[in-house]
């Protein structure tokens, strides 16, 4: 794959990271329900804070997706500048071959 695919590989998957990021505040947010508990009809008390395990962990599991895909597109990212780096470097090196050999007929 050439570097410019790698780049966009790597795009794709930031974003996929965002979505998933944005899901899984979602579901976690989701998950916890606040009913208040009256005690009489002029004031609230307090409230009672539940917590839908399922959710929760849905949530939590599309976290570790998400921070999964951000890491792969850094790493895509790496590797697409790796590999920039290599082609230039070769680019140079095939220069510098071809110039010493022109000057090895010239002599």
């Amino acid at each position: 794959m050439s570097p410019k695919r790698w780049a966009a590989l790597g795009w794709g998957l930031l974003a996929a990271a965002a979505v998933l990021a944005a899901v899984a505040m979602q579901q976690a947010f989701a998950s916890i329900s606040v009913t208040p508990v009256v005690e009489s009809l002029v004031r609230l008390d307090r409230t009672q804070t539940t917590i839908d395990p399922a959710v929760l962990l849905r949530g939590v599991a599309l976290g570790v997706l998400a921070g999964a895909a951000f890491f792969a597109a850094l790493a895509c990212f790496y590797w697409s500048a790796a590999r920039r780096r290599q082609d230039l470097l070769e680019q140079i090196l095939h220069r510098l071959l071809a110039r010493d050999q022109e000057e090895a007929r010239a002599r």
